[in-house]
């Protein structure tokens, strides 16, 4: 029940998982944050890949490198995603 009237609290954890919304909320939100961050999120990505190609980086470096390309992979699917997903559902 709900404190305001005698209607039984819906359980969410039996409703059916719909993930086009939450693919749709995360792009949102990546547009929001991420996107106008897109040029800055590059350029460290590349500084950090140009020197990969000189010297081993530390494993800070590294992760950092993955973190920056999985940023850049979220906003690519801001402008490609919808798509992909439609051309999935009619496959």
């Amino acid at each position: 029940m709900t404190d305001n009237d005698d209607t039984p609290a819906r359980d969410v954890t039996t409703l059916p998982f719909d993930g086009s919304m939450l693919r749709a909320a995360n792009r949102e939100a990546t547009r929001l944050t991420l996107a106008p961050r897109y040029e800055e999120l590059s350029a460290k990505r590349r500084a950090l890949f140009l020197k990969s190609r000189r010297e081993v980086l530390s494993k800070e470096q590294a992760r950092e490198l993955k973190y920056l390309e999985w940023q850049i992979q979220r906003i690519q699917d801001t402008h490609v995603g919808e798509h992909l997903d439609r051309l999935e559902s009619d496959a």
